[in-house]
């Protein structure tokens, strides 16, 4: 006979006596006598006992009333509590605890069985956390309240199970080419799922869940709605997401991957061949083109579009910032607003500017307009052909630091200026006393040749001679002087390519990571080593992946033909 558990509250003390095998007035066969209302300390009628209690056995105590105590060793500690068994107890209201060594601990709560523990209020426990029991003959419950027994389970699980596979066709094996069809969804290939109406899985592997879509290819997934997923490892997840190709990857809502190897990835984005688009309303257009933001645009070939807005137009061109733009073939803007359309240029910080061939601009609002110009700063401009600007008309900079020239087409510094100024100063004072002291020696010539004219044919001999010997020693001296500043050259030149070197590299510091994907970050430094100075500005995109992964590039310059740059990416992992 089975009987069905229902949720019950506290039991009357003799009924769970009868219960357990007990007759009403059992306590009168027991060995030590049972007595009603004795309290704690076990003696009848003392003014302090408690109420309707009941103690059987040995040590047995019941002290709060309407509790019962039946056993040795029992307790029933709280109002209406009962303790069956050997050191059996009930310690908190209306709890009730059977059984040797059974404990109830928690407000109505029932331990059934030996050593079992209830802990938690208004529970019933058959074991401990040691030992479970199961509970069997159990009937069939029919409230909401009632308990259930593993045929109902069985039941309702299959239940559930035929409500999940409706409209759903899987099939699985090796043997044979058909296809399996339920209700409108077809899966045809070994291993292959279509769960949902009208879904479509051709492929071994192939696995189309939603409502509905296509998965056709070995391996390819389709999931969400309307979704197509159609050649081997190709993969389209969401709502109306196209991944044409063999691995091409589309998920969002209406991502396309159209081409092997492609991935689309957010809300409308598109991906060509071997391309990658992430953002909502990205396109990487151009073959083997990246573009990474809401809106950004990358349709040149191998073109990389990085930000929110940015586009690389150009074939091999980069975008990297909010709104950057890089039009034409090797353009490279980098920066907030950044735009390069001169073919093979840089513009390089917020708004920069390049507009020429091989142009190159460095520094926020920074333009570069003459073919293989360079603009140096914020705000400095180079609109001539093959100049190099640190400002603009009315916003002048110095070039400090700067050693002396040594080649003929070096900068020269204000000292190699101060220098050649007093060297010519001072021919010109030597050039005067010349001239002084001839007009003395004309005087004494005539004074002499009015004395003996034979002298002066003497005269004229020495003054020929002289003037025949100063400048070959002049010359020999201004030789000498030559070999020993191109000595004096090449050892300054060496020396400060070396430093200018170094200072480049100091210069060149790479820009943090990002605090969060999608933003750019940049420095801009300026080093000096043993006397010579150069300029520096990196930047980091940093892109949405699960772990942070940037998009570094930085270029420093020393003066002269002292340029540094290099690309990278940062990470963490």
């Amino acid at each position: 006979m089975k009987r069905m558990i229902t949720l019950i509250g506290a039991t009357a003390p003799l009924a769970i006596l009868a219960a357990v095998g007990a007759a009403p007035n059992a306590y009168a066969q027991a060995t030590v006598p049972c007595v009603q209302n004795a309290g704690a300390d076990g003696i009848l009628g003392t003014p302090d006992d408690p109420e309707n209690t009941l103690e059987c056995g040995l040590g047995a105590e019941a002290s709060a009333p309407g509790a019962t105590a039946y056993g040795s060793g029992a307790k029933a500690t709280a109002n209406e509590a009962m303790a069956v068994g050997f050191i059996a107890a009930a310690e908190e209201t209306r709890s009730t605890a059977v059984g040797t060594g059974s404990s109830a601990t928690a407000d109505q709560s029932v331990a059934l069985g030996w050593g079992s523990v209830a802990d938690r209020g208004a529970t019933v426990s058959v074991g401990n956390a040691g030992l479970q029991r199961q509970i069997t003959n159990v009937a069939a419950g029919t409230l909401v309240s009632d308990a259930v027994n593993v045929g109902q389970l069985n039941t309702a699980m299959g239940a559930a199970a035929l409500t999940a596979i409706a409209n759903s066709a899987v099939r699985s094996g090796t043997s044979g080419d058909s296809s399996l069809q339920s209700d409108g969804s077809t899966a045809s290939g070994n291993g292959a799922v279509a769960l949902g109406q009208g879904q479509t899985a051709t492929g071994n592997g192939a696995v189309a869940i939603g409502d509905p879509n296509v998965a056709t290819g070995s391996g390819a997934v389709a999931i969400g709605a309307d979704n197509q997923a159609i050649g081997d490892g190709a993969v389209a997840l969401g709502n109306a997401s196209n991944a044409f190709g063999l691995s091409a990857i589309a998920i969002g809502n209406n991502a396309n991957a159209l081409s092997d190897g492609s991935i689309a990835i957010g809300r409308d984005t598109i991906a060509s061949p071997a391309s990658v688009a992430i953002g909502a309303n990205a396109a990487a257009g151009g073959q083997n083109a990246t573009a990474v933001g809401r809106d950004s645009l990358a349709s040149g070939l191998a073109s990389a579009a990085f930000g929110q807005g940015a586009a690389a137009g150009g074939d091999f061109s980069t975008a990297t910032g909010y709104g950057a733009r890089a039009i034409k073939e090797g353009d490279t803007a980098t920066g907030s607003g950044a735009f390069a359309n001169g073919g093979y240029s840089v513009a390089l910080g917020v708004n920069s500017q390049t507009t020429a061939l091989g142009a190159t601009a460095l520094g926020v609002n920074s333009k570069a307009s003459g073919a293989d110009s360079v603009a140096i700063g914020s705000s400095s401009v180079a609109d001539e052909a093959n100049t190099v600007s640190v400002g603009s008309a009315g916003f002048q900079r110095r070039i400090v630091n700067v050693a002396a020239g040594t080649a003929a087409t070096d900068a020269a510094n204000v000292g190699q200026v101060q220098t050649v100024a007093t060297a010519a100063a001072a021919a010109q004072t030597t050039a005067d006393a010349a001239v002084s002291q001839n007009m003395v020696q004309d005087s004494q010539i005539a004074a002499i040749q009015t004395v003996n004219n034979v002298q002066d044919n003497r005269l004229m001999s020495l003054e020929s001679m002289a003037g025949t010997a100063l400048p070959a020693l002049q010359s020999l001296a201004a030789a000498h002087s030559a070999q020993i500043s191109d000595l004096y050259a090449i050892t300054d030149r060496d020396r400060r390519d070396a430093q200018r070197g170094t200072a480049a590299a100091v210069a060149l510091v790479p820009a943090p990571m990002p605090s969060e994907p999608g933003k750019t970050s940049y420095t801009f430094n300026l080093a000096t080593f043993r006397g010579e100075q150069a300029v520096g500005a990196s930047i980091a995109h940093r892109f949405g992946t699960d772990n942070p992964f940037a998009f570094t590039a930085g270029v420093s310059y020393a003066g002269s033909r002292n340029t540094a740059a290099r690309v990278g990416i940062a990470g963490e992992f």
